[in-house]
């Protein structure tokens, strides 16, 4: 598990998330990134899918293949 996290905005953190992804992903390696920003989750429009189902449909017991995206 690898954690991207910092207190101030507009740095790059969700940007370094999904390319952390990505670049597992092109090496055929599971990847599974959360974004966990409670102010302004954006992770869903930098890689181009859906925003709901989210971690809360997660939370409340959907499957995971449910909420993710290829």
């Amino acid at each position: 598990m690898l954690a991207v996290c910092g207190g101030k905005g507009g740095v790059g953190k969700t940007t370094t998330a999904a390319g952390v992804g990505a670049a597992l992903a092109a090496q055929h390696r599971q990847a599974f990134v959360v974004d966990c920003d409670v102010d302004m989750p954006d992770l869903h429009a930098v890689v181009e899918t859906p925003a709901e189902p989210g971690v809360a449909a997660l939370a409340d017991g959907a499957p995971l293949s449910r909420v993710s995206h290829p």
